[in-house]
């Protein structure tokens, strides 16, 4: 339970997938599995203007990132483990198509 944070200062402009996983997620770097590749982890690319869970990606609202930019990563969890995620893109928030900053809601079984 409780509030995290934390940013990413973009080195290039290219796809990439930045976001929170859970302690059941296993990356393979050959093969590409990576953060929103799976049901144990949440990601946005802002390349491609897309959110990402258990691998299909959700179109967002257009806002594109570039090198230099500065990615904010919002997790808040209550006691019960149920929690939202949202990101910001120097310091705006990244919206979804109906233009709600809460971009994933998980729960203590993900």
């Amino acid at each position: 339970k409780g509030k995290w944070y934390y940013e990413v200062t973009l080195g290039t402009h290219g796809l990439m997938q930045i976001g929170w996983a859970s302690d059941k997620f296993v990356p393979k770097a050959v093969g590409g599995l990576g953060v929103g590749d799976d049901e144990h982890s949440w990601g946005v690319d802002l390349f491609r203007c897309q959110k990402w869970h258990a691998n299909q990606p959700v179109t967002l609202a257009p806002k594109r990132w570039a090198a230099g930019d500065v990615l904010g990563c919002k997790l808040n969890l209550n006691d019960q483990g149920v929690g939202v995620l949202s990101f910001t893109l120097n310091g705006e928030s990244v919206l979804d198509e109906e233009g709600s900053h809460i971009l994933f809601k998980i729960d203590s079984e993900d």
